[in-house]
């Protein structure tokens, strides 16, 4: 599922996080501010596509994570995906619990 926010720039960014089932951090806590603070800037993606399996990275010129998956690690492949991502140039921030993604 992508929640959309759309404005009149041809950047993107996807955010990555959990709108349910988020341990301590859920994304409807974020989505309204950083709709808030980038509108203008960016066209905002907003997915609970935490694994990336439904993602076109190359769609992006950043990628914010925000999930909060604490108790699953990310899959290799996965990992792979935005390693690759970012060695191409993809920007990628790791936002509060977004930290997580590390392990």
């Amino acid at each position: 599922m992508v929640k959309e926010m759309m404005n009149n720039t041809q950047k993107r960014l996807l955010i990555l996080g959990q709108y349910q089932d988020a341990m301590y951090h859920p994304l409807s806590v974020v989505d309204t501010k950083l709709t808030e603070i980038l509108q203008g800037e960016y066209i905002l993606d907003f997915s609970e596509d935490l694994d990336l399996y439904s993602e076109d990275m190359g769609r992006y010129d950043g990628v914010i994570l925000y999930g909060d998956r604490w108790e699953k690690p990310m899959p290799d492949l996965t990992t792979s995906k935005l390693l690759v991502y970012v060695a191409s140039g993809g920007g990628m921030i790791c936002l509060h619990n977004g930290i997580c993604f590390a392990r």
